[in-house]
């Protein structure tokens, strides 16, 4: 039979992935908002005349990847922060139910709760891991992008 105080540790877990939720979307946001800024950037300077000119096929083919790699990373942003389904802590009338008429113990109080912390830890673990996969690969792609950037302008000194 379970007690307060491990009901609170799994209490904490909870709260942890919480706000590991909370951190994920305030990270696809920042990213979301920096691949914005760079693209809007990248698009000005070869609107208004870059100094650099991309005339080689090798530039030209650098300056593509650091388009396409920009905006799968953006698309990679926008997953992560796409709508999910977090599994809720419990549903107050079951708990209510649960009752009776005699009083629950609590022992087996505790113990349903546990359970109840356990299912939702478990599948909002699953949903933020999904998250954070996306927004790794997000990451990866405006480090390409950055990098297929730079290697016009070493082309174009070279």
């Amino acid at each position: 039979m379970a007690s307060e105080k491990q009901c609170a540790f799994f209490e904490k877990l909870y709260t942890e992935e919480c706000a590991r939720e909370a951190s994920l979307n305030a990270y696809s946001a920042g990213l979301l908002s920096l691949i914005t800024l760079y693209s809007g950037l990248v698009l000005y300077v070869a609107e208004h005349g870059a100094t650099v000119h991309i005339e080689t096929a090798t530039a030209k083919l650098f300056y593509l990847l650091a388009l396409m790699s920009m905006v799968i990373g953006f698309l990679f942003a926008m997953l992560a922060r796409q709508l999910a389904q977090y599994e809720a802590l419990n549903d107050p009338d079951s708990v209510i139910a649960q009752y009776g008429d005699d009083p629950m113990q609590d022992d087996e109080f505790f113990d349903n709760r546990i359970a109840d912390y356990r299912a939702a830890i478990v599948a909002n673990t699953a949903v933020n891991n999904g998250k954070a996969a996306w927004l790794e690969r997000a990451t990866v792609c405006l480090g390409l992008s950055i990098f297929f950037h730079a290697l016009i302008f070493v082309f174009a000194i070279l």
